[in-house]
């Protein structure tokens, strides 16, 4: 878990954290993660999920998680999501 607390007003930082232990070498609790590079591919889970619910899919259905290439994105470059770990585990269930 982890929490960020923004004054409404200004927008301003007022507390961070985002391990239970910043000490604690084992978990890397002294990285800042909000520094480091990462997909933003979980925060759109739940638009997602809404609309493919709005389609008819439910928790249950089979989709395949396999490499997909969108084409080329604004820099000309090929666009091709991939998984946090790196892999492609095929066919899955949406609650997967």
């Amino acid at each position: 878990a982890a929490l960020v607390a923004i004054d409404p007003k200004n927008g301003q930082i007022l507390a961070m954290v985002g391990s239970k232990n910043y000490f604690d070498k084992s978990i890397d609790g002294e990285v800042n993660v909000t520094m480091r590079p990462r997909q933003p591919g979980s925060s759109f889970k739940p638009f997602a999920y809404a609309k493919a619910f709005e389609k008819g899919f439910q928790p249950e259905t089979m989709v395949l998680d396999a490499q997909t290439n969108f084409g080329p994105d604004g820099s000309g470059r090929n666009y091709v999501p991939r998984n946090y770990d790196g892999r492609f585990h095929g066919v899955i269930s949406m609650r997967e």
